[in-house]
């Protein structure tokens, strides 16, 4: 175990005259989008008479497009793979007699798993790939708290209505519109593959209006993609919204919009005061989804048997297209506009609900999103956040897609007078739970440690004339930051799509390699001349590539071994839930048993890219105790990351891996020119004390 800094760390006494500090004037700081002054591209044609591309009610489970099932690697290639990602992260000591025990899985009881393998993923219907069952396993039985643990934030860019008086009710009211625009084309069959393609749209069908329902060992997912309704939280108050008419065939006008999100602001200025015990009580509902899972099930079955009156707000939300958390923050810099969408800040804890997709706003305009994540990923939530930012802003649709539809519009709907206010009736049984619910919570966003940094040095358009991959650039960067920090590799997760296969989510690039490690050994010997680290770069940008393009089509690591360790727990596609925590693992093969096999899989780095010109924070929380979480975007000249780590690990800084970061850059800018440059980090974040 390293301590907290190794010693070829980097003092904070040194770095701090690096750092620009945050600390903005509330609404002035802004982050600008380089799309809203992009050209003009052609427009695909479409409209009305234009035949469906797919059925909507078939879009999850059929495979309109013909594209392949996620493949099942070799068994050789990936036991070789394997042993290829060990030897930079453990000891050749500790490591020969694991290998052996890979050798004798790979003679004895590998092949008959692969066999079986193969064999179980004959089969029609869900499971859709080998390892979906498992991958649906690990996100709806997880009993711990899914805020901070699981769901994922964005922010969006400003644009030209983040300064106006109503920009908060405004944007949101844009958003919305646009975001029923997208689900009528996607409803009405007229979603194109993006350019490239085709790529699997399956997770669209089940995108919007999905909500995660707690219950006991396994949660559960409800669809409701026809919502003509939101649910808007203020204060920790409920409002039902109503956007369409019940037909669909209508929706309200930006103006009345808006003016229904604003009444709602100006109805709700203060939330209830702690002498109002039972109305406090009641705005803490929200409080409840930060809750341990089964917790959550237990006293969602309290406020239903409650009363009806419960069970029809319940039925609301969940039947909503999304929910819209209305803030009072204003944030003073982006770290706090990173924490407010990836948790809320401490003050306004029950103005969310974590089970559904959450459209958060700040006083100052600032729109995020909160995604509940078991059901999509990025790459689904991109396409569509791509064509609501593209239409929000008139500008024309993305390359090779169509625009979203005109829907007609009217100043109300039918039989409805504007926001209905919806109020839970709270059980005695259940006001101690909601207040040690708020005091958990308040632990839960108070243990990651997160600094939002924007590196101004260079971004795409440097990498490309270096003729780098752009990705492949951050991610060595954090390889070298880390070694700087600890002396060592991390072992490392970053998330690849897997979308060119039907039902494809996610595969695993393990960024830590011989190659990153000769890299991070020699890139700051100043003895060593500059074609030598370009050298180590060049072979490390290689071999990342090279990983990269083995992920993306199926042939990575950890899936595979994923699915074969469950299969000899007799965890088949169609075990009943929660096999996989009632199985027995004693007879499983010494390979799965050994510290290299799990060390291998404990993520100190996991890292994701999710990048698109109207974004500019991407967040999550680290995946283990004394890991880090990386999400980054890299733009034309800039990138922005966002790092999380957990408070109470004695090993983790999130500041100073920032400045690390920061420093990591440059070197790697140095292996491509004589002359240094920088500093060219704004990090937003005070460093307090990190001794």
């Amino acid at each position: 175990s390293c301590g907290r800094l190794a010693s070829s760390a980097i003092a904070t006494s040194q770095l701090r005259p690096r750092v620009w500090f945050g600390g903005e004037a509330p609404g002035v700081h802004r982050t600008a989008c380089p799309v809203l002054a992009a050209p003009r591209r052609r427009l695909l044609s479409g409209g009305e008479g234009a035949k469906p591309l797919y059925v909507f009610k078939q879009l999850y489970d059929h495979n309109h497009q013909n594209i392949p099932r996620v493949p099942i690697p070799d068994l050789d290639s990936t036991l070789d793979r394997y042993i290829r990602s060990l030897r930079p992260l453990v000891d050749p000591i500790e490591l020969e007699p694991h290998l052996k025990s890979v050798e004798n899985f790979r003679e004895d009881e590998g092949p008959l798993l692969q066999k079986q393998l193969i064999e179980n993923d004959k089969h029609e219907g869900y499971p859709y790939s080998y390892v979906e069952k498992h991958w649906d396993d690990m996100y709806l039985e997880l009993r711990s708290p899914i805020t901070v643990h699981v769901n994922v934030g964005y922010s969006l860019a400003d644009d030209g209505d983040s300064l106006k008086p109503n920009a908060q009710a405004l944007r949101v009211a844009k958003f919305l519109i646009s975001t029923f625009k997208f689900q009528r084309k996607l409803m009405d069959g007229m979603c194109e593959s993006e350019p490239g393609g085709p790529f699997c749209m399956s997770q669209l069908g089940r995108l919007l209006g999905t909500s995660r329902i707690p219950t006991y060992g396994r949660d559960r997912l409800r669809y409701t993609p026809d919502a003509r309704h939101i649910i808007v939280l203020r204060n920790g108050f409920f409002f039902r919204v109503d956007v369409m008419q019940p037909d669909g065939g209508a929706i309200l006008t930006l103006e009345e919009l808006t003016r229904q999100l604003q009444s709602v602001l100006d109805t709700t200025e203060k939330g209830p005061s702690p002498a109002q015990e039972g109305e406090l009580v009641a705005s803490g509902v929200g409080i409840l989804t930060m809750e341990d899972r089964n917790l959550w099930a237990h006293h969602r079955e309290a406020l239903k048997a409650e009363s009806i009156q419960n069970r029809e707000v319940l039925k609301d939300i969940n039947s909503a297209l999304l929910v819209v958390c209305l803030d009072r923050a204003i944030p003073q810099n982006m770290t706090e506009r990173s924490k407010n969408v990836l948790h809320g800040n401490a003050e306004e804890l029950q103005n969310r609900w974590f089970d559904k997709f959450q459209v958060i706003a700040d006083e100052v305009g600032n729109v995020g999103i909160n995604f509940e994540h078991s059901h999509a990923d990025g790459v689904s939530w991109n396409r569509w956040l791509t064509e609501v930012w593209n239409d929000m802003q008139g500008l024309p649709p993305p390359m090779g897609m169509s625009p979203l539809p005109d829907i007609p519009s009217v100043p109300a709907i039918d039989g409805v007078s504007g926001p209905r206010r919806m109020d839970f009736d709270i059980p005695w049984a259940l006001t101690a739970p909601i207040k040690a619910a708020r005091a958990n919570a308040m632990e839960l966003v108070d243990r990651p440690e997160t600094c939002m940094l924007v590196f101004e040095g260079y971004g795409k358009r440097q990498c490309k004339e270096w003729k780098s991959s752009p990705d492949g650039i951050v991610q060595m960067a954090l390889q070298c930051a880390f070694h700087r920090l600890y002396g060592k590799l991390p072992p490392t997760y970053e998330s690849c799509a897997t979308r060119t296969f039907f039902h494809g989510r996610t595969e695993v690039i393990r960024s830590a390699h011989c190659e990153a490690k000769h890299l991070a050994e020699v890139l700051w010997d100043g003895a060593l001349p500059k074609q030598d680290k370009e050298r180590a770069l060049r072979e490390a940008l290689g071999r990342q590539g090279q990983l990269s393009r083995e992920a993306s089509a199926g042939m990575g690591i950890d899936r595979h071994l994923l699915a074969l360790k469950k299969l000899a727990m007799g965890v088949t596609p169609h075990s009943p839930p929660l096999a996989s925590l009632l199985a027995k693992q004693d007879d499983l093969p010494d390979m799965f048993r050994e510290e290299p096999y799990s060390y291998s899989q404990t993520w100190l780095l996991s890292t994701s890219n999710v990048t698109t010109a109207w974004n500019v924070i991407f967040n999550f929380g680290p995946v283990c105790q004394d890991g880090y979480g990386v999400g980054y975007l890299i733009h034309e000249d800039q990138v922005h990351i966002n790092i999380t780590c957990f408070k109470d690990s004695p090993e983790t800084n999130s500041p100073v891996f920032a400045v690390a970061l920061e420093e990591a850059f440059m070197k790697l800018h140095e292996a491509f020119h004589e002359a240094p440059r920088g500093p060219f980090i704004k990090l937003h974040e005070v460093l307090g004390p990190t001794a």
